[in-house]
């Protein structure tokens, strides 16, 4: 029998979703979409200055997308960066804004972080959305190593430019919900939210998102992770589009704050 555990115990979830005694009562504001999820679940704190600068400069603003196999994608399913990139395109009638993706399966923050050179601050970006954390947990990666490199990027990514950033952290998947991995996605994600709290940057809870579609909306894992993936890690075509939904749509709200 799978646990069922809240992702990030008193931050994401159990401070943005009301309580009643029980289960969740439904907040007030949702996304407009099917599947409904609450819009603080996955709103950004932060502005997203340089997407918006350029935005209005009409200079080809660029978005660049770099992890692991979350980002790349796998089982030639559609990986978010280029449903992210249609939906920006469509909702700011803009078809100068490119999503480039920098993904490279198997990759952990510090090899991600050795390749920043060239992958991130090589596109000159206005928005940098980084995805971690995924593979630390599920392959039992040192934690302190993981957060280190992870504390690095960002605080890198802050000096050396003045990109937007983005940290997108775990999926909600059987393969992190095993014993041995399971207290490792946690610290991970309670690591990621203090981490954007610290430097005041913004992150895409994907584990609350995804936790929130399964235990709240009861969308079976079967809808929700590719069906091609043996270990039960990778999202399916269907969750993948509502990531990009989701994120599309706190992008396009931070353009403004």
């Amino acid at each position: 029998m799978e646990a069922t555990v809240d992702p990030c115990p008193g931050v994401p979830i159990g401070c943005r979703l009301p309580r009643i005694r029980g289960p969740y009562s439904m907040p007030k504001h949702m996304s407009c979409e099917e599947p409904k999820v609450p819009c603080d679940l996955i709103k950004f704190e932060f502005p997203l200055q340089q997407l918006a600068a350029r935005l209005k400069r009409n200079s080809r603003p660029t978005i660049v997308a770099i992890g692991s196999s979350s980002t790349v994608g796998v089982g030639g399913h559609i990986p978010y960066p280029t449903s992210l990139e249609k939906r920006l395109r469509e909702k700011l009638s803009s078809t100068s804004i490119r999503v480039i993706n920098k993904g490279v399966s198997g990759q952990e923050a510090p090899d991600e972080l050795a390749r920043f050179g060239r992958d991130v601050f090589g596109e000159d970006p206005a928005t940098v959305i980084w995805q971690v954390g995924t593979n630390a947990a599920w392959k039992g990666y040192d934690l302190d190593e993981v957060t280190l490199a992870i504390e690095r990027g960002v605080e890198k990514i802050r000096k050396q430019t003045a990109s937007d950033l983005i940290l997108l952290d775990l999926q909600y998947a059987p393969a992190l919900l095993r014993p041995e991995a399971l207290v490792s996605a946690n610290t991970l994600v309670s690591r990621i939210e203090r981490i954007a709290r610290d430097y005041k940057v913004n992150v895409f809870r994907r584990f609350s998102l995804m936790w929130y579609l399964k235990e709240v909306l009861d969308i079976p894992f079967s809808q929700m992770i590719s069906a091609d993936d043996p270990d039960q890690l990778h999202q399916s075509d269907w969750s993948y589009n509502v990531l990009s939904r989701e994120m599309a749509a706190s992008i396009i709200e931070a353009l403004s704050l």
